[in-house]
């Protein structure tokens, strides 16, 4: 039993492999994830009650409601089967992050209003790519709650995070590279995979996929 580092192809492949059983958290870089939140937003599922646990903090607390679904998307692609959990203390959770991500985004253009003409902040350009950096943060923020995204997987060994950042943002599509030759009067040129992160960012900043294909 693990957290979502343990979910790699290769590690769960050896842990199969050795006749070994495991439960752990599908991270949301996976497609089936992406595919499952698509669903769950155009569609819908039924949520059907599991158990309440007493809150650990407070007794006055309200239990956290643990609930599954039976919908589609039941297995990984390897074939392992996923069953999908909501819990009542994680949504609360996940709505007042989302709620301050949008709040922290307006906040942050003022600081930088006020920072203009700054050391750092003197050159047309520093100020313009503060501002593309400020709106691209923004963008991404809002539309993650308006889509009921929580988290994307940003950070080192894609672990998640609730407030990505521009630099953070910008570095995900740092590995796409374009391979174009010409083969006498032949224009051949590979176009670059896009993996679900790239897919789900861009649909966030609202840039079409085509632009990279």
């Amino acid at each position: 039993m693990a957290d979502s580092k343990l979910c790699t192809r290769t590690n769960l492949g050896y842990i199969t492999a050795a006749e070994g059983k495991f439960v752990t958290v599908l991270p949301g870089s996976r497609r089936e994830d992406r595919r499952f939140r698509e669903h769950l937003r155009k569609e819908g599922v039924r949520w059907r009650f599991l158990v309440d646990i007493p809150s650990q903090r407070r007794k006055d607390d309200p239990p956290d409601r643990f609930s599954a679904c039976a919908g589609p998307f039941n297995t990984t692609e390897e074939g392992y089967r996923l069953i999908w959990l909501r819990s009542s203390h994680k949504s609360l959770l996940d709505r007042r992050a989302r709620d301050a991500s949008i709040q922290a985004a307006p906040a942050e253009l003022d600081t930088l209003a006020r920072k203009l003409n700054s050391r750092n902040y003197k050159t047309r350009a520093a100020i313009k790519k503060a501002v593309a950096g400020a709106l691209i943060e923004r963008c991404v923020r809002i539309n993650m709650a308006r889509n009921h995204i929580t988290s994307l997987p940003l950070l080192p060994e894609e672990r998640v995070t609730q407030t990505p950042t521009c630099p953070r943002i910008l570095e995900a599509f740092s590995p796409l590279t374009w391979y174009d030759f010409q083969q006498g009067d032949n224009y051949v040129a590979f176009p670059m995979k896009l993996t679900g992160l790239h897919k789900t960012l861009l649909n966030l900043l609202g840039v079409p996929e085509k632009i990279y294909s």
